[in-house]
């Protein structure tokens, strides 16, 4: 585990599991992620004053990515003080103009796994960690460099996979990679499948991560790299074998897309993921729709998988 008196691990909860934020502490200081909008005042703040900080004291919120339980506490903490909120332009309007989102991503979404008779009601449910609308102040891209002083400074490494806009931040100084959501392995302890919005960007972002080798990978969730064995942090050795895990993971995921009739895919979506489930290594430890509660929203790796046309019917 990754140790720094400069680093400050930030464990929020929210209805679909935990995430982890970092507070890194230079000349300037900047948190990776903000959680959801109840991040702010139940573990955030406490965290803060511990150290003798308030939110005056950030001055960049770097985001990974614009899912809300990652970007949830934006607007909150830029409000207290003056920290300059940094996303990718791929992720900018689910922070600025929600409206947009829904119509592009959301809506679609839940309409295709769920039936549109429950959007309201899953809306509402995401509104909850979602918080205000809130501008951005600097649109970081690959290779930009967020100089925090004092031996901390921050490489942008762009990754799509995950989202479109997915970013990790590279501390070379000290060998160590905030990876966000972009190395997902075989996602959480839930047993869903890893949400994967581009299957070919993903490994493309697992080689870029190869290359640029890690001594320690800081994660946003505890992903699985076994049956039974979840992380937020890697290091050394386990790596390579994550990573290995990761792109046996996509592979038999385009197998089992691949092996499938074209007529399929005028089955509902979530009988498409029960027919991929039964494909997969039983070893991967996935479960069927059925098993996965409400939490479904991984079956928009199938969607994506299909409508990019990365994987191909027979």
């Amino acid at each position: 585990m990754f140790k720094h008196p400069g680093l400050t691990e930030i464990v929020s909860g929210f209805p679909h599991g935990q995430v982890v934020l970092y507070l890194l502490k230079g000349d300037q200081n900047a948190l990776i992620d903000t959680g959801p909008k109840e991040a702010v005042k139940k573990d955030i703040l406490p965290a803060f004053k511990s150290q003798h900080m308030t939110l005056n004291d950030i001055d960049y919120i770097i985001n990974t990515h614009g899912h809300f339980d990652h970007t949830g506490g934006n607007h909150e903490v830029k409000a207290g003080g003056q920290a300059k909120i940094c996303i990718h332009e791929l992720e900018k309007n689910q922070v600025t103009d929600r409206q947009q989102y829904i119509n592009d991503f959301f809506r679609p979404a839940v309409t295709s796994i769920l039936g549109s008779e429950y959007f309201d009601s899953e809306w509402e449910d995401y509104a909850q960690i979602a918080g205000p609308e809130v501008e951005v102040d600097w649109l970081i891209k690959d290779n930009d460099m967020i100089c925090l002083g004092n031996g901390c400074d921050l490489k942008v490494i762009h990754l799509p996979g995950h989202t479109p806009g997915s970013l990790g931040f590279y501390w070379e100084k000290e060998g160590v990679l905030f990876s966000g959501d972009s190395l997902p392995g075989l996602h959480d302890s839930n047993g869903g499948i890893p949400i994967l919005s581009d299957l070919e960007a993903y490994k493309k972002s697992i080689q870029r991560i190869k290359d640029l080798n890690p001594g320690y990978i800081m994660m946003s969730h505890e992903f699985r790299r076994s049956r039974n064995d979840a992380s937020y942090c890697l290091e050394g050795k386990e790596i390579e074998s994550y990573m290995q895990t990761s792109l046996r993971f996509v592979d038999s995921l385009e197998e089992a897309i691949g092996s499938l009739e074209p007529a399929i895919k005028e089955q509902p979506v979530l009988q498409i993921y029960d027919t991929i489930i039964s494909k997969l290594p039983a070893e991967m430890g996935f479960k069927y729709s059925a098993e996965l509660g409400t939490n479904l929203f991984c079956s928009k790796t199938i969607l994506f998988a299909i409508k990019k046309q990365t994987v191909r019917f027979n």
